[in-house]
């Protein structure tokens, strides 16, 4: 998993005042080294490659060397390593369960949950330790908020959902969907029995009944959270478009009562040689003209828009798009229920 990750450089010699320790904090002082915590640095040029979730990985590892080997990374922390979608990027503190404690424990850089873990709420994730990702979903949903709680869950499920790293064809999915819910729910129930108190049995209530696989990225989850906060009216997660010729494509949202598709944009989709697949930019927004004029030309859309991660953190932004779509907005609320 970690093959991007750059070398831990560790003051080996103990005392801070050593000619080893001195050494290295010279080479930070310099600009060649970041420190990452006490007596733990990395090169500052592998250190500024990395995306925020990816430093937050290193700042575990980091930790971790330093904590009783039956630890387990945990919370935010193991979003970070099971590469979930999150608000927070990365997290302030290193987050881990410690399974002797019966109470949670905070330092500056480091907070230790003091839980029982099952067996199969534990996984190896290289050469960490790590709640599994439907522990790590349940944790984050009853303690860090709405918006990373639906992140998160989206994020779980739809890894759950996804068939050789696709979807599966409509009429499939929606029946997999809908199982899906029921076993989260089923599942988080049992795991909140006698531990979790009525603050976080709601929290997870909320975020599990908005929760869906349907989201493709952290982004779309995003932007369906905001959505809603707007009061828009629910829209179709991935719908299917058909024309003569056959298969058009899959849209993001679709507002049916008003023929209007709102698709997210990620800033890769037009820069990252994945995404593109050896296309140019100029070659991918071509294609998505004509799938456009094939999607107006269906007869069920009247409207398309386009959005991307900026629009889905301004609210403002946001309803200014969905409003020239034609859909109506009032205010919202995150609401929903154990259901």
């Amino acid at each position: 998993m970690d093959d991007d990750l750059p070398d831990l450089i560790f003051s080996a010699t103990p005392g801070a005042q050593s000619r080893e320790a001195r050494a290295l904090r010279r080479d930070a002082a310099a600009g060649r080294l970041v420190r990452v915590q006490r007596g733990v640095y990395v090169a500052t040029e592998d250190w500024g490659r990395l995306r925020p979730w990816r430093r937050h990985v290193v700042r575990v590892r980091a930790a971790v060397s330093a904590l009783p080997a039956d630890c387990v990374v945990s919370h935010g922390s193991a979003v970070a390593v099971h590469g979930l979608p999150s608000v927070q990027g990365d997290p302030r503190r290193v987050h881990v369960i410690d399974r002797r404690r019966a109470s949670t424990q905070c330092t500056p850089v480091l907070v230790k949950h003091g839980a029982g873990l099952e067996d199969d709420e534990i996984e190896s994730v290289g050469d960490l330790l790590v709640t599994s990702e439907l522990r790590t979903a349940f944790d984050v949903a009853r303690s860090s908020g709405f918006d990373d709680g639906v992140l998160c869950l989206d994020g779980v499920m739809r890894r759950r959902l996804l068939v050789e790293s696709r979807l599966p064809r409509a009429a499939e999915m929606r029946t997999r969907v809908d199982d899906l819910r029921d076993e989260f729910r089923l599942r988080f129930g049992a795991m909140a029995d006698g531990v979790v108190g009525r603050r976080g049995e709601l929290a997870l209530g909320r975020a599990i009944s908005f929760a869906t696989p349907l989201s493709e990225n952290g982004g779309e989850s995003l932007v369906r959270v905001a959505l809603h906060r707007l009061g828009a009216p629910q829209p179709i997660l991935q719908e299917e478009f058909f024309d003569a010729r056959g298969f058009v494509g899959r849209c993001d949202f679709f507002f049916e009562g008003f023929g209007f598709v709102l698709e997210f944009d990620g800033f890769g989709k037009y820069s990252d040689p994945r995404l593109l697949a050896g296309s140019s930019p100029a070659e991918v927004v071509r294609r998505e003209k004509k799938r456009e004029a094939r999607l107006l030309g269906t007869g069920r859309v009247r409207r398309i828009e386009r959005c991307d991660i900026d629009d889905a953190l301004d609210p403002r932004r946001l309803a200014a798009i969905v409003r020239r779509g034609g859909v109506p907005l009032r205010s919202g609320r995150t609401s929903a229920s154990w259901s």
